[in-house]
């Protein structure tokens, strides 16, 4: 949505509603931090339609379920459209409250890969035309840029695997420090160890510390917590691994394959395997998740002519593929057809 809200502010005005300061930080538009207690938040309601009549809004588009509610019953008490965005499949389910979410409240909904579309058109409340991919575009100038800058300091490892995203169960870090460990123990490493970087913060952090301490590599796994530019720590790496159970197309995947990194990721769990070739643009992870991180880490590893083929592939398709002008006339192009139909 960051990148989203900069292409359309170039036409068109844009407007930031957030809860929390690290999301509002990293905008640069006109912002609004609203309390956004939960679904039935009446006082973030009432603020959120004070917000759309002062400014004339004309299209909200939520991105966290919390917000679905909120931004729909707005729209609704305001004559304004609703789209929905969403970067996972969140799991809808038949019944009321969430047709009344996806399909009264929602005018529109926005996905970036096509399985997320696929698995929401297995409820039967769902509207195919209301329903549109959109892939997200990189600013790959900026990316290179910020990853130019200076790296924090780690210890000198043999062979470095970088992985991003939030500490939670979701995101799978459990599986790839299992596979990560799985590969270490097939070599002898008489020059140094390999080592793991997992960028991000968030709840499982303890259990996830405890897991490396109970495989004895907690020396060799680096948890750097939340990093502001992660983008020199990523660009240093040999493999970025990804092992969520639940994804879209992932940014931080797109933007290690920008910066010329090999990518290990999981194939059942969102979009990547609607753009990657395994072993032409990356490594898919399939069903057994820590056997195939340590399979596809050994294959690294060992050929490094490979990553760098890899690499180059990977990096010419996301430069074609997410382009930020084409998401945003694609965004601009869905939002007129849905407010048409609005009215």
């Amino acid at each position: 949505m960051l990148q989203a809200s900069r292409k359309l502010s170039e036409d068109h005005t844009v407007l930031l509603a957030f809860r929390d300061e690290a999301i509002g930080d990293r905008f640069l538009l006109p912002k609004f931090k609203l309390p956004f207690f939960s679904e039935a938040d009446v006082y973030t309601l009432s603020l959120l339609i004070k917000l759309i009549n002062r400014h004339h809004v004309d299209v909200l588009i939520p991105t966290k379920r919390k917000d679905y509610v909120l931004a729909g019953l707005a729209a609704r008490l305001t004559g304004r459209v609703n789209v929905l965005r969403l970067g996972i499949a969140r799991n809808p389910k038949p019944g009321f409250f969430h047709q009344f979410i996806y399909s009264f409240l929602a005018d529109g909904i926005i996905v970036n890969a096509n399985s997320i579309r696929t698995e929401l058109l297995e409820i039967p409340y769902m509207n195919p035309e209301r329903i549109k991919v959109i892939y997200n575009g990189i600013f790959y100038n900026e990316v290179e840029n910020l990853a130019a800058q200076p790296a924090p300091e780690f210890p000198d490892f043999t062979f470095r695997v970088v992985s991003v995203g939030e500490l939670s169960p979701r995101k799978g870090h459990d599986l790839a420090i299992i596979g990560f460990s799985d590969f270490i123990n097939r070599h002898a490493w008489p020059d140094g160890k390999p080592g793991l970087i997992i960028i991000g913060g968030g709840p499982d952090e303890k259990r996830l510390k405890s897991l490396a301490t109970e495989l004895g590599i907690q020396n060799q796994v680096i948890f750097t917590g939340f990093v502001k530019n992660p983008y020199p720590i990523v660009s240093g790496s040999d493999v970025f691994l990804m092992t969520s159970a639940s994804e879209g197309i992932s940014n931080a995947l797109l933007e290690a394959m920008v910066l010329g990194v090999p990518t290990i990721t999981t194939s059942g769990a969102g979009g990547a395997e609607e753009f990657m070739v395994h072993g032409e643009t990356g490594w898919l992870i399939g069903k057994n998740i820590e056997q195939d991180t340590t399979l596809f880490l050994d294959e690294a590893f060992l050929n490094p002519e490979k990553r760098r083929l890899v690499a180059e592939e990977a990096r010419k398709m996301v430069i074609t593929t997410f382009d930020s002008d084409r998401m945003k006339r694609e965004i601009v192009a869905f939002l007129e057809f849905v407010s048409l139909r609005h009215k």
